[in-house]
């Protein structure tokens, strides 16, 4: 199994540090995403000045991927599938999403949990996912992709421009491919230092 860490992006909350190298609940956020996906091949998308100090972090990945574009997570998966063209199922996960370690379900999904202190993306009423009103179920930054032939094609039509979002590529996918939503437990932000002071001490 694979999973690829996204990690590329500005940071612009936390004051431009590698999301990955801060520490939320006594331990560094690699560290949450180490345990959480110790069955899976992981690969890590970084910006390319944090190259270096992200492979000495994270001895465990199986794959540092620098990536200088500001491209958003279209972007960062983009980067990704052109160093890997087979089909292995794959889950994406956002460095910020911190999750303790738990069974994930096979499947095409979408990994939801509640919130209802910021705005983010979310799946309305009409199936569509959008990034607007304030929900209670919203998408946590943990997708799971089993048709990568598909996903390749939802990228080439929604194109890696800074103002695509991960939701217009899920809005075409789950139009082509069976798509839930799985409720993640114990998710914690980190993406910022509010977010960061709230998370608890990790066992």
């Amino acid at each position: 199994m694979r999973a690829l860490i996204l990690s590329a992006g500005k940071s612009t909350r936390l004051g431009g540090k590698q999301k990955l190298l801060v520490t939320a609940g006594g331990i560094p956020v690699h560290e949450w995403h180490r345990r959480a996906l110790i069955d899976y091949k992981t690969a890590v998308v970084v910006r390319p000045e944090d190259d270096a100090e992200v492979a000495e972090a994270l001895t465990w990945a199986d794959r540092i991927v620098p990536h200088g574009k500001t491209n958003g997570p279209v972007g960062a998966i983009t980067a990704y599938l052109r160093l890997f063209d087979d089909d292995t199922e794959l889950l994406v996960v956002y460095a910020d999403t911190l999750i303790p370690p738990q069974p994930l379900p096979s499947g095409d999904w979408v990994g939801v949990s509640r919130l209802t202190d910021r705005t983010w993306d979310y799946q309305n009423n009409y199936g569509v996912w959008v990034k607007e009103e304030l929900p209670t179920m919203v998408a946590v930054g943990l997708y799971r992709f089993t048709d990568l032939h598909e996903l390749r094609r939802v990228i080439s039509e929604v194109g890696d421009k800074d103002d695509h979002h991960l939701p217009d590529l899920l809005n075409l996918y789950q139009a082509r491919v069976y798509t839930t939503q799985v409720q993640i437990a114990g998710w914690h932000d980190a993406g910022d230092p509010a977010a960061l002071a709230r998370v608890p001490q990790a066992l």
